[in-house]
């Protein structure tokens, strides 16, 4: 499910809660419906949109003071505010852990070459460690930590990384593997941020 905004025949931006389908980038998405119902309420009681145009209720008090009456140019600006307000209110945060002695690596590992995308960062015939883009290499024996990172509310992707380097998103992002977002992974991993907060990075 996802939160969408479009334009009906009066001119008026409309945001509405509707199944996810290929080619449709909604503002938001989400696991269950009730989550998005929840997102949009706030939405329209913080910004006094117009309950009936945004699919929850009829109007109150019917038309009379209603945000509704207001010019579609009127309208539309805080429908906008509203929207950008949301999305600036998306989380952007990284779930950083030690590997275990067990991490997965290649074993004859020949860059630009990556098996899998799950597969580690490690050769063990030449011991140095590279990140995922080819070629790259990090350092002889260095310390490596798993990754994963939510970018404005959106799962980016994850991978390895060394423990050398920056903590900031455009850094981690170099070095992670990109993934289509998928709101079901975001859920799982936004749970185990809430339950781990000491692995949590906040940007």
């Amino acid at each position: 499910m996802g939160l969408f905004a479009y334009e009906d025949g009066r001119g008026y931006m409309r945001l509405a809660i509707e199944r996810m389908t290929r080619g449709r980038i909604p503002i938001y998405s989400f696991g269950q419906q009730t989550e998005g119902r929840d997102i949009l309420h706030h939405l329209v009681q913080q910004y006094q949109l117009c309950p009936q145009l945004n699919h929850l209720s009829a109007c109150p008090s019917g038309t009379t003071g209603c945000s509704c009456q207001l010019s579609p140019e009127e309208y539309n600006d805080k429908v906008i505010d509203a929207v950008n307000s949301l999305k600036q209110s998306l989380p952007s945060f990284a779930v950083i852990e030690e590997v275990e002695d067990d991490y997965p690596y290649v074993r004859h590992w020949n860059p630009p070459i990556i098996r899998k995308k799950s597969e580690g960062l490690f050769d063990d015939i030449t011991p140095a460690y590279y990140s995922v883009k080819p070629s790259r290499k990090i350092g002889r024996h260095a310390a490596f930590r798993s990754c994963i990172l939510i970018e404005d509310g959106a799962f980016y992707g994850m991978g390895y990384i060394p423990d050398s380097i920056p903590r900031d998103l455009n850094t981690l992002k170099q070095y992670l593997v990109p993934y289509p977002d998928n709101d079901y992974l975001r859920g799982l991993v936004t749970r185990y941020a809430i339950q781990h907060p000491e692995l949590v990075e906040h940007f």
